[in-house]
């Protein structure tokens, strides 16, 4: 018996561009190993749009998109929608990696294309299911672009929202994701360098379940990875914090898992612990807004250390290549005096 359930939707401007996937959810016990179903992505509500790029997540452990290897340079459960093929020739491309359980899809109109409005399907993708369980079908990235301002009207980035889908071929299961501790590997970050948050998530539910992690500096996202844990079990993610557009300034930096339908114990899918300054470059001792001979002692007294190795500083570490080499010297010593108010 194939059961649909529709998660309530936040009420939103008809302005605002919706991609999505349709339907939302599938808990249908009937999808056992080998069998396949497909999904699409959709956009509601777009006004004079001209390509979108779309990156989907799921727990591979429980779906595998349905393709044959021996096509490369094209997905076989992935067709392109009618949405923008509505207005001309298009370029679609995909990108998938079946391991980590992420698909990629990009598509635009071509020169003398007319900008489509309104609402259809971007794409579809035909999952096979792999085994018994859960999971999120998380748009974990999503941009779309319009028609820009005159005189150009070249195609510019657009604000919209996206929503998630979810599956499960287990009927009654109990859903229970928890993330159990965050911890930036660095407490000062320079401006335009990286950083890196380890969460460490859990599957206290009664199954096998996929679901998105999303780390976040205050309520702005990180970055989002997708994983599937049998049950009790737990695991360490990484991301990778770009600090190119950050503000300087004391972050809180804290994790979300992501909410399966009927999920109950919600509590501890969000966790906050510790903080991390973003500092002007060369600031790494973070004193003062001001690059002095602490900062060149702080970078000197770890030279040569690697990750992992006693003595290691991640915060020396500047360019977060794992290594405090002459590189890291030299960012700090370029910008030595330096000050900001």
């Amino acid at each position: 018996m194939l059961f649909v359930f529709a998660p309530l939707v936040a009420v939103r401007s008809a302005e605002t561009p919706n991609v999505y996937v349709d339907p939302p959810t599938v808990i249908d016990n009937t999808r056992t190993p080998g069998q396949k179903f497909t999904v699409t992505v959709r956009v509601a509500d777009a006004v004079e749009m001209w390509s979108f790029r779309v990156d989907l997540g799921w727990g591979s452990s429980v779906l595998d998109v349905t393709d044959n290897p021996g096509t490369p340079g094209t997905v076989e459960g992935v067709t392109e929608g009618a949405f923008l093929q509505a207005g001309g020739d298009t370029t679609f491309a995909t990108n998938l990696d079946q391991a980590e359980g992420t698909l990629s899809v990009s598509c635009s109109l071509r020169s003398g294309g007319t900008w489509q409005s309104g609402n259809g399907i971007l794409f579809s993708v035909e999952f096979t299911v792999e085994q018994y369980g859960a999971t999120v079908l998380a748009i974990y990235y999503s941009r779309i672009q319009v028609k820009g301002p005159p005189p150009q009207y070249l195609p510019t980035p657009a604000d919209h929202t996206s929503d998630d889908g979810f599956f499960s071929n287990v009927l009654g299961a109990n859903y229970d994701i928890a993330v159990t501790n965050v911890t930036p590997l660095k407490t000062v970050v320079c401006q335009g360098y990286s950083a890196e948050i380890n969460v460490t998530v859990q599957n206290q539910g009664s199954i096998l379940q996929g679901f998105a992690v999303t780390a976040k500096y205050g309520s702005t996202s990180i970055g989002t990875k997708t994983v599937a844990l049998s049950v009790g079990a737990s695991t360490n993610l990484t991301l990778a914090w770009d600090t190119e557009d950050v503000a300087k300034g004391l972050y809180t930096i804290g994790a979300e898992a992501s909410v399966a339908p009927g999920e109950t114990d919600t509590g501890d899918n969000s966790y906050s612990d510790g903080s991390v300054r973003v500092t002007m470059v060369g600031d790494v001792a973070s004193e003062w807004n001001l690059v002095d001979i602490v900062d060149i002692v702080t970078v000197a007294i770890s030279f040569g250390k690697q990750k992992g190795e006693t003595g290691y500083n991640p915060n020396a570490d500047v360019d977060n290549n794992g290594l405090i080499d002459i590189v890291d010297i030299v960012i700090v010593a370029i910008h030595f005096g330096e000050s900001e108010p």
